[in-house]
């Protein structure tokens, strides 16, 4: 392994190994800051979006019961 290590050092495919490797973990480094960026980002849109739709949903009216309660006691008194 050792001498692997040092053929590797010494010739350019090596170098270029090395180069290579460099820029696959800078590529990683910015891709994993910008996602965590804009993941940040997307979930306070969507926390802004929900707390919107409730504050409508309490204004217009609605009790915050998605079901709501249409039909009321569908099976009445039969019994007379």
């Amino acid at each position: 392994m050792k001498k692997l290590l040092q053929k590797l050092r010494r010739s350019q495919v090596g170098a270029t190994m090395v180069e290579y490797g460099l820029m696959v973990a800078l590529i990683a480094i910015v891709a994993i800051a910008a996602v965590t960026l804009v993941g940040t980002e997307v979930d306070e849109t969507f926390d802004t979006v929900g707390e919107a739709l409730q504050t409508a949903n309490e204004n217009a009216g609605g009790g915050g019961d998605a079901g709501g309660d249409a039909g009321g006691d569908a099976g009445g008194d039969a019994g007379g």
